[in-house]
């Protein structure tokens, strides 16, 4: 990828999509409700604080105004105060008067206040915590939202068991013992995330694409072993494979086999380093090859078009039709949005100029 432009925002906009591909393959599943809208209850009047609603809810992330927008509010907003570190929430699907609303959080929360005037708030309880509900408004009276309180519960973890004290046994005199050879250390490892997006029209820097399943790739490695080397991505278009590594780095090749019809528009690969990140590894053909170290993590994505059947002779499916296909894939929901958020920023990236490339 030939990129060049601001080095700072363009770092930032990787780490929002490195952020939420790992939220989408590794985030909480089993416990945590997704999309689980509930019936809401009224809190009385007044203007409560988590605390206040429940005990056990100690943490809390307010957007403190009724001006609501889509978009994520974060810690340092004007509009956020907030004791929740690491919280992010994205507010979504605005109704036209702004008084409806969907959301959706990178940790999951156990309730959401929807304070209106003095006593038209809705709360809205969440057993277990979830990450994400729609169309959420105040009471039925008329007064309009004024701010959002959204709210959690920290960990607690479980208490260590004092170890029993034991007798002191009486020394007895034992020979010294040989010596034994250090044990030879464990081998290092290197962690990459392959992400296949299909455009349904060939063009690129239109957003009509979707993950692609059940696509092949190949991983060879030089001074290391990729495990597994073939790669099948999923329903959300991801797939993954580990580096051991013979030394402190090795060469890595990630290999699309590309199916009959298929075009592949662009590739590319970046490494997560420090708060940052940098373009690695270079395309050639249908394969990126770049070096990995020890204990870093990689990103990969291969964008093509969807082959004959969708791209040359089928019109494009309205966006809508796209967001009910993901709908109906029950508990996916948030995983889904999450790798098409992270593809749009990632086709943006495509097409903005970048700084020099670290080349390894």
């Amino acid at each position: 990828m030939k990129l060049r432009t601001n080095e700072k925002a363009r770092a930032a906009g990787w780490l929002v999509v490195l952020s939420m591909l790992a939220v989408a393959a590794f985030g909480p599943s089993a416990g945590i409700a997704a999309a689980t809208h509930v019936t809401p209850t009224d809190p009385g009047s007044g203007n409560p604080t988590c605390s206040n609603l429940n005990a056990a809810w100690t943490l809390s992330f307010k957007i403190d105004t009724g001006d609501l927008e889509n978009q994520a509010y974060a810690s340092g907003d004007a509009d956020v105060v907030t004791n929740w570190p690491g919280q992010v929430i994205t507010i979504s699907g605005l109704s036209g008067d702004g008084q409806t609303f969907d959301w959706s959080a990178t940790l999951p929360g156990s309730g959401v206040l929807v304070k209106a005037g003095n006593d038209n708030h809705a709360l809205y309880s969440y057993v277990p915590a979830a990450t994400s509900d729609t169309d959420l408004t105040h009471g039925s009276d008329q007064q309009g939202i004024s701010h959002l309180l959204f709210c959690g519960t920290a960990s607690q973890p479980s208490p260590s068991p004092s170890p029993s004290p034991s007798p002191s046994p009486s020394p007895s005199p034992s020979p010294s013992p040989s010596p034994s050879p250090s044990p030879s250390p464990e081998p290092g490892t290197a962690d990459i995330a392959v992400l296949k997006l299909l455009d349904l029209d060939g063009d690129i820097e239109t957003d009509d694409w979707l993950p692609g399943e059940g696509l092949q790739f190949d991983v060879s490695a030089v001074g290391g072993t990729a495990d597994p080397a073939s790669l099948t991505t999923d329903a959300s278009g991801e797939a993954g494979t580990t580096i051991t590594l013979e030394g402190e780095a090795a060469d890595v090749d990630v290999s699309e086999t590309l199916q009959e019809d298929f075009e592949l528009l662009d590739a590319g690969c970046v490494q997560s380093v420090g708060e940052g990140v940098i373009d690695v590894g270079t395309l050639e053909g249908t394969s990126v090859g770049f070096e990995v170290e020890e204990g870093a993590s990689y990103l990969c994505v291969f964008i093509n078009t969807s082959g004959e059947v969708l791209a040359l002779t089928a019109t494009p499916p309205a966006t809508d039709t796209i967001a009910d296909r993901a709908a109906s894939t029950t508990g996916v929901d948030y995983r889904v949005l999450l790798v098409a958020l992270a593809g749009l920023l990632f086709l943006i990236l495509v097409f903005t100029p970048a700084p020099k490339r670290i080349r390894r």
